[in-house]
């Protein structure tokens, strides 16, 4: 099936809610990444009123750190335990 546009999306929830803007909140630290975003919303579909309240953080940019592997003394070869190597 085909998926309406961004823009076909948004017009349809304009029509079915009455929104018109979403107020959103977002903190953004010092190396402008955006950490918190929250959005609030109250209406009414159909009728029927509705509220919505969501809040996303983000803890994780750019690539992580490659661990470091043990030194030989902090290992152990667990099949010397069962008497093979």
């Amino acid at each position: 099936s085909q998926q309406p546009s961004g823009s076909a999306a948004i017009a349809s929830i304009e029509k079915l809610t009455g929104l018109r803007y979403l107020p959103i909140e977002a903190w953004v630290d010092s190396s402008d990444h955006v950490r918190r975003i929250i959005l609030s919303e109250t209406g009414h579909v159909e009728g029927q009123p509705f509220s919505e309240h969501v809040h996303l953080d983000f803890v994780k940019y750019g690539p992580e750190p490659v661990p470091s592997a043990p030194s030989a003394d902090e290992v152990t070869n667990v099949m010397s335990l069962f008497g093979t190597h």
